[in-house]
């Protein structure tokens, strides 16, 4: 697919998405005439746009850690947990700025 056809895209799909819910399937079949591809396209942009149901919503880090004044911080840290999963953690092997081994 060539870049203009991606702008083509990006500008029905922007359109569409400033139209009336309730027209906005008949303004895209309108607007892209026989254009297949170009509705399909736009119409999955849409459907995937109106999902409530997206993992965008979920901190990717989880509940343990939260933004605070100093930046991104752990909520709950145990120095030593008894197990991690399956495994037993038997020593601490290093630590560093990505967490700890």
């Amino acid at each position: 697919m060539r870049s203009d056809d991606w702008d083509r895209i990006e500008d029905v799909f922007t359109r569409a998405l400033a139209e009336d819910e309730s027209t906005r399937a008949t303004w895209v079949h309108a607007t892209c005439g026989d254009d297949h591809d170009l509705r399909v396209r736009v119409e999955e942009l849409l459907e995937s746009h109106d999902c409530e149901d997206t993992n965008l919503d979920v901190p990717a880090l989880g509940p343990a850690f939260h933004i605070g004044e100093t930046g991104l911080e752990l909520l709950t840290r145990p120095d030593h947990p008894d197990a991690i999963g399956p495994w037993k953690p038997i020593e601490r092997l290093g630590r560093g700025g990505m967490g700890e081994v």
